[in-house]
Order: structure tokens, then sequence, then C-alpha cells
């Protein structure tokens, strides 16, 4: 198993160091995007001997030897490769190739086409150097199909943001029964001062009718209201 592993691993890595030869115009530290796009086919290829089964197999063989040279980029690899594989289906053909160089990192794509699902291979290397840092495989999923997931993620957030609203507010009006808090004593606070308003109210309207009715004994008797005082009112409903 460890004399295939590294049989396969040194296959991947001599890939670079076969295709220079003979390019007909080299723009990426010495290799051309033909080379580099060779590259990625023959690293497909190489995985399309492999089930998911032998791809786990080498996948713990890097985990557990990390001081193999490029161990963790290995492990990665053959992780994702087991993780889509059988999702794909059979290999059909090779699709779109994209390059594109971001600072000193350079990103190579090529789309792989299957029967069942598109996958995409991803090399991400140092543009200086040429050194590969990370190789990823991704399942491609359709509009419709990123659409939904992303309405999917919408609405759990949204969901979640609504259920926190509930929980403050349910948590909030559990307040009033704790002892000490504000919402206990706020009640009483409130009943005694509406009870103080209304004993104001009623003062205020005794004092406007002794004035109503003083004013009314005086015009009909002609006399002053210094003349006399009105010392109780009895109401009659």
């Amino acid at each position: 198993m460890r004399k295939k592993v590294r049989i396969l691993a040194l296959t991947l890595i001599s890939i670079f160091l076969l295709t220079a030869c003979g390019s007909a115009r080299t723009d990426y530290n010495g290799y051309s995007e033909q080379d580099i796009q060779s590259v990625i086919q023959k690293t497909a290829g190489q995985l399309q001997a492999l089930s998911a089964d032998e791809a786990r197999q080498y996948q713990n063989y890097y985990s557990k030897n990390t001081k193999e040279e490029n161990a963790a980029v290995y492990a990665e690899m053959f992780k994702n490769w087991a993780e889509n594989r059988d999702q794909a289906g059979d290999f059909q053909d090779y699709g779109k190739f994209t390059l594109s160089k971001s600072g000193k990192t350079l990103t190579a794509t090529q789309i792989l086409k299957y029967s069942k699902r598109d996958l995409k291979l991803t090399y991400v290397m140092k543009a200086k150097t040429m050194e590969v840092t990370s190789i990823n495989i991704e399942q491609v999923y359709g509009l419709g199909e990123t659409m939904g997931k992303a309405g999917l993620n919408v609405l759990m957030g949204m969901g979640t943001v609504f259920f926190m609203l509930i929980l403050i507010s349910i948590l909030i009006s559990l307040f009033k029964f704790i002892p000490g808090s504000g919402a206990s004593v706020k009640k009483p606070l409130i009943d005694e001062f509406l009870e103080e308003d209304e004993d104001e109210g009623e003062d205020a309207d005794d004092l406007e009718l002794v004035a109503i009715v003083s004013a009314a004994i005086a015009a009909s008797t002609g006399s002053s209201t210094d003349d006399f005082v009105v010392r109780s009112i009895k109401r009659r409903y």
C-alpha cells in the first residue's frame, strides 16, 4: 500500500517536470497555460482510476504520515475525491479550463464532465515557484440549486432571528415574577400615583362646584360672597 501511494504521489508531482519540455510559449515561470491544463487533466486521469474507498485509504495514509512531501495537500485532495466521486457518475469529457493570477497566487480550474454531476478540479499554486499549495475537488451546482440553497440559508437566518426575539420577549415578561426586579415595584408606584391623581381631581371638582354655588346665591340675593360660607353640598343623583 505504501509503495503504491508513493508511486501515485511521485506521478502527480513529476507531471510539472514532464510538461515543461516543448512548450510553444511560456507565461508562468517557464510554463504555458497549455502545460498547466495538461497537468490538471493528467491529475484528473490519475484520480478517475481510484474508487471512493481507495481514495479514503490514500487520505488516511497522508493524514498519518505528515512528514511526507505535500502530505497535507494530498490528504485534502483524496478526501475531496472520496466525498464527491460516487455522486458524479461516469466520466464523459473535460469542460472549461480557466487560469487566473492574483498577486503571488496562481489558480487553475478544470471542469470535469460526468453523467450525474460535473466536478471542478482546482489547483492553487505560488506564481513564482509553481509550488502547489492546494488541490481541491468540488461538485458543480446549477443556478437553480445555488439559488435554492441561498434561499434556504436566508430562511434559516430569519427563523433564527425571530426565535431569538420571541425568546427575549418571553424572558422580559418573566421579570415581573422575580423578587426585587424593577417590574415588581413599578405597579404599586403607578397605582399609588393614579390614586393620588384621582383624589386631587375630586378636590378640584368640589372647589369649582362651591364657587359656582356661591356665585349663584350672591346673584339671587344681591349680596356678596363674603357675607356667607358654603359649608356642605349634598349631591342628588
